[in-house]
């Protein structure tokens, strides 16, 4: 070849077509139709090759490159070089901005982008995408803006050669780009292990790959340090713990990331490797031990200082006397015709005199009722004055509404967590503490977990009264932590804990065995029909076809199919929730209805079908668009591509809130036929279908067990196997490990300053090995221990290490 023109050349133009392609990289040779040049040229097209990492046909791009007279195809531009030609009118830009490109983005959003940022918008936001925080528009929206730009920059094609080099998926490759941004290659270079922890779906395994191909060794201390922290982030996160034993995370660790030499070799050197993590400030290494990450152990210490300071700000409240209270409860007795047991009228009076006060309870025990009369009770006392009523998830907060009347919202939205930035800066100075309302009763509160809890303390109004409602018997959060429980546990808060069924109709056999279940037995007549309960024994195969007849069978009988609900644990086996939903699918909603000629439009998402009609479940909170994981709505609209085989767009309702989904928003979304237990928890459901078979052995628990049959409102029919029932009953879960009791205690007792004192460190040491002997390791410190006696008397910080570290940038 031979090199026509020393200076770069210049085209634009659009790609009419592709003459080659590599399978192997993304070399091709296209055909472009010109639109400018910078050189000499006289015909309408000509021919580019090069490396096209992403690249479209009939789209613009400008390339630049020199031109080469190639033997057999004459002059061609070898491109160095190349990026779409970007509009440059304000309806150019508003029609790109609009387009595909941006899922999420229509032309009213555009437009408010282009009025804000001017012609030079998308230069403005390539350069600091933190602009957007400017233009009206939701955090989603500015996150599709980003992520569609992104694609232009040049260091995109940068880290997408780079990492397509070393094995990594253009998918996962856009994953962590849209991430990371232009940081992307410099932190898969220093520290891969990093994208262990920030992108989903990128494994230990893959980031091990990453670095050995990058020359990391294995005892490189950016692998040592990123095995510790997925080891920890990874216990925590299945455990539910906040914390892990050093001595445990060391094994553990030790046996994750030796490969090539015994895990005995490899201890002594995590232990080092962990002292340097605490003394950096990456974990959290306390003097007995524990290990936190630091984002936990900030979260548990904020929450026992958020409820010491909201308690102390009512102490001086002038609730009102047991006299008032008691009149005001026998007015709504005789109102509702209902009358209160002693524990319940206790819990009313507490609940009302309290800053903070914990309700819990089975079902049937009157929690509701509870409410109810301290709604009723704190209107009567203060006519002017607003509640706030909020739960975990959307069906909670539904619920919550619904029994008692008042308005109520899901947790994230009472915190205003989906507001856009230019909504919270209109918030008012004295606003900023979103929960503005003097008295917030939490509903379902086992689920919540610590970061949420730890949200919710920091945004309490100066005089705002909590009450904590909840059954501790349930399942606890999803993330890590057991806030209710602990707060229950410390003994700090007054409490109730309510055991008397009331809501016992003659014919309710349902709370009787769920007190039955908590004591850890099955009632003699757990295989017999009652009135509102009945167990069908089947094998986990017979399941499917068994379910359809019982549903057959209950629509037949006039059940409406959205008062059935199917719970069970796991998602995988014939009984196991994917396969069911498909089986039900096809009962609940065919694609033909019967007698009818008319086919439903359906769709392939995520490698199960999805139709009109459909009930789907949200599993991810979009605070923006008003839906929350767990909510539950039905497909009213799917709007297909060109091709007629893929959605361009998947249209929902939740409860008469009609929400749109792109393309990149479908896996938000699944079937809802039937639902795992967790998911299932916070809600009620009229009729209960639970499956229970021995193949969810390693799932099966009581907790479980109570939180599923407790979901039935009026009718629950159990199926499976009486032995997985039998192993459900009788297993117990150990109490997660957290630190939050002895903070509270710590705190609340004035055993645990809050002043800034001497930096101390603490060393993991490791004693030497000797043969056949398990290494030792104890916490020494340098100068200080962190003691009650120290931390009171200000000679040492209890968040030692920690310094300008807020749960924000955790």
């Amino acid at each position: 070849m031979v090199i026509t023109e020393p200076k770069q050349s210049q085209v634009v133009g659009t790609i009419s077509r592709m003459i080659f392609e590599s399978k192997d990289n993304f070399f091709k040779i296209l055909v472009v139709d010109i639109k400018e040049v910078n050189f000499e040229w006289s015909l309408p097209t000509i021919t580019v090759t090069g490396s096209f990492p992403e690249i479209e046909a009939q789209r613009e791009y400008v390339f630049y490159g020199a031109l080469v007279e190639h033997g057999r195809y004459g002059l061609q531009l070898q491109v160095q070089g190349y990026e779409e030609s970007l509009p440059k009118t304000k309806d150019g830009l508003i029609a790109y901005l609009s387009s595909d490109e941006f899922p999420g983005i229509g032309r009213k959003t555009a437009q408010k982008v282009v009025t804000v940022l001017g012609e030079q918008a998308i230069q403005k936001i390539r350069q600091d995408y933190q602009v957007l925080a400017q233009v009206d528009i939701s955090p989603a929206q500015a996150q599709a803006l980003t992520e569609g730009l992104n694609k232009l920059d040049d260091s995109f094609s940068e880290i997408l050669l780079y990492l397509n080099g070393l094995g990594v998926s253009t998918r996962m490759v856009e994953k962590i780009y849209n991430h990371y941004h232009t940081e992307s290659l410099s932190v898969v270079k220093d520290d891969p292990y990093r994208l262990v922890r920030d992108i989903k779906g990128f494994g230990f395994k893959s980031a091990d790959d990453l670095a050995y191909a990058q020359g990391i060794q294995e005892t490189d201390p950016v692998r040592l340090r990123g095995g510790l922290l997925q080891t920890l982030f990874e216990t925590c996160h299945t455990s539910g713990d906040t914390y892990l034993m050093a001595e445990e995370l060391l094994d553990k660790g030790a046996e994750l990331l030796a490969t090539t030499m015994p895990p005995e070799k490899m201890y002594p050197k995590l232990a080092q490797e962990l002292a340097q993590m605490q003394e950096a400030g990456d974990v959290v290494l306390t003097e007995d031990q524990k290990v936190y990450l630091k984002t936990y152990y900030i979260s548990e210490k904020e929450i026992a200082l958020n409820l010491q300071e909201q308690v102390r700000r009512l102490q001086d409240t002038d609730f009102p006397s047991q006299e008032e209270i008691t009149d005001l409860v026998a007015d709504f007795e005789a109102e509702q015709g209902l009358a209160y047991g002693d524990e319940q009228k206790q819990a009313i009076y507490q609940a009302l005199t309290s800053p903070i006060f914990l309700l819990t309870g089975g079902p049937g025990t009157g929690k509701t009722t509870i409410i109810n009369g301290i709604v009723h009770c704190y209107q009567k006392l203060h006519p002017q004055a607003e509640l706030a009523l909020a739960a975990p998830t959307g069906r909670a907060a539904k619920r919550m509404a619904e029994t008692t009347g008042y308005k109520a919202s899901t947790i994230h939205r009472l915190l205003g967590l989906g507001l856009t930035s230019n909504q919270r800066q209109d918030l008012e100075e004295e606003e900023q503490n979103l929960v503005t309302e003097p008295f917030l009763i939490i509903d379902e509160s086992s689920m919540i977990d610590t970061h949420l809890m730890r949200t919710l303390t920091s945004n309490l109004g100066e005089k705002t009264q909590l009450l904590f409602v909840g059954d501790k018997d349930q399942l606890p959060s999803v993330g890590p932590g057991q806030v209710f429980a602990d707060l229950l546990a410390s003994d700090i808060f007054p409490k109730v804990e309510l055991r008397q069924i009331y809501r016992q109709k003659e014919e309710s056999t349902i709370p009787v065995l769920a007190q039955a279940i908590q004591a850890g037995k099955l009632p003699e007549n757990f295989t017999q029909t009652q009135v509102d309960r009945s167990f069908l024994a089947n094998s986990a195969g017979l399941i499917p076809v068994r379910l359809k007849k019982v549903i057959e069978r209950a629509l037949q009988s006039q059940l409406k199919a959205d008062d059935i609900q199917v719970l069970a644990p796991m998602y995988r086996s014939e009984a196991g929730i994917d396969n069911l939903n498909h089986e039900l699918q096809e009962i609940i909603n065919p694609r033909q209805s019967s007698g009818q000629g008319q086919l439903k439009k359906e769709v392939e998402i995520n490698n199960f079908i999805l139709r009109i009609g459909d009930r789907v479940l949200q599993k991810v909170n979009q605070p923006e668009k008003g839906v929350y994981n767990g909510d539950i709505g039905k497909v009213v609209g799917i709007e297909l591509a060109e091709d007629h085989q893929t959605a361009k767009q998947i249209t929902v309702d939740f409860d008469q809130n009609e929400v749109e989904y792109k393309p990149n928003e479908f896996s938000e979304l699944t079937l809802a036929y039937c639902l795992s237990i967790h998911k299932a928890q916070g809600s009620e459901f009229p009729v209960v279908i639970l499956v229970m078979v021995d193949e969810f052995s390693r799932m099966l628990n009581r907790n479980l067990l109570y939180t599923g049959i407790t979901r039935a409102k009026n009718k629950l029919v159990m199926m499976g196997q009486l032995s997985a029932y039998q192993r459900s009953v009788s297993t117990t879960t150990g109490q997660r490990k957290t630190g939050l009791i002895a903070k509270l205690q710590q705190i609340f007792n004035g055993e645990l300053a809050l002043t800034t004192g001497q930096k101390q460190v603490q060393k993991v040491v490791v004693t030497p090995i000797q043969e056949g002997v398990d290494p030792v390791v104890e916490l020494q410190a340098e100068e200080y221990c962190l003691t009650p006696a120290l931390a009171m008397s200000e000679q040492i910080d209890p968040m030692i290490g920690m310094e300008g570290l807020t749960p924000e940038n955790c």
